[in-house]
């Protein structure tokens, strides 16, 4: 019976200095090699994501923007969207206007990502936006106001803030007709991080996505944050690393090394390791 394994990269594939270790790289890349069905779901875009990744032999396409995207990195093209529905956009823009914030504002323009912003408040919006401005496959505009038009298709919204800023904001997004939204604390800051997209799209929508692709019939999870508990709540197994927050280690099957100890990486040589010795 094939498994697909899919793991979250931030606080559990990525080491704590946000990156993938040679260590884990040169598992993965064996167990790949030998016909393991392993990819990533994330938060990230495919210009954040890809450079992380390059290290992996990847041959299975990665979820990204907690499943509003697949994406093909051999091909370098997505291979599906989820838009967000005009209207609920606009309600969801609206919502953040009214409490005074201007989050990332996502879209398609024939199919190129760009992300529109009218201020860098608080100051950490400010940091996300000079780590990537230069990053290929994506384009930053400033804007006046944050507005939905007829020639772009909105994808994603998110936002760093304190708590008790984006708290409020949460609740209201929950009242959203087609929209789903994730609310967490940032894995690298102080800060909590709120992001919004389509109803239709999540880490679980992309991983059974990917097991019609693969062909397999059970999935095993790998995260630490609560935006990885849906992806938990679908899957066959799901462990958490010993790093995760409580609320994820208690929802897991089993808790793990730490993403500072190549957690993940080792957990499924050892788990190949007991299938091949079977067979």
């Amino acid at each position: 019976m094939e498994t697909l394994y899919i793991s979250d990269l931030d606080g559990t594939l990525l080491t704590p200095e946000c990156r993938i270790s040679n260590q884990t790289a040169r598992l993965l890349n064996v167990l790949i090699e030998e016909g393991l069905l392993f990819t990533v779901a994330t938060a990230r875009s495919a210009s954040s994501a890809a450079p992380l990744l390059e290290k992996l032999h990847l041959r299975l396409p990665v979820v990204l923007m907690n499943g509003v995207v697949i994406y093909d990195l051999a091909q370098k093209k997505m291979i599906s969207v989820c838009p967000i529905p005009v209207d609920a956009a606009r309600t969801a823009l609206a919502i953040f206007e009214r409490h005074g914030k201007s989050p990332f504002f996502n879209r398609l323009n024939k199919n190129k990502l760009e992300i529109c912003f009218t201020q860098l408040k608080p100051e950490i919006n400010r940091e996300y936006y000079e780590n990537r401005k230069n990053s290929p496959g994506k384009r930053f505009i400033a804007v006046e106001r944050l507005t939905v038009t007829e020639t772009t298709i909105p994808i994603y919204l998110t936002m760093f803030d304190r708590y008790e800023e984006l708290f409020p904001i949460a609740q209201e997004l929950s009242e959203v007709k087609d929209i789903s939204h994730v609310f967490y604390k940032d894995t690298y800051s102080d800060y909590w991080l709120i992001e919004a997209f389509s109803s239709q799209a999540s880490k679980p929508a992309g991983a059974a996505f990917l097991k019609q692709f693969t062909g397999a019939q059970r999935m095993v999870a790998f995260g630490d944050n609560l935006n990885d508990l849906p992806l938990f709540a679908d899957a066959d197994e799901s462990y958490a690393v010993s790093n995760a927050l409580e609320l994820v280690r208690r929802a897991a099957t089993g808790v793990i090394r730490s993403n500072a100890e190549d957690a993940v990486a080792r957990f499924l040589q050892e788990k190949w390791s007991a299938f091949m010795n079977r067979k």
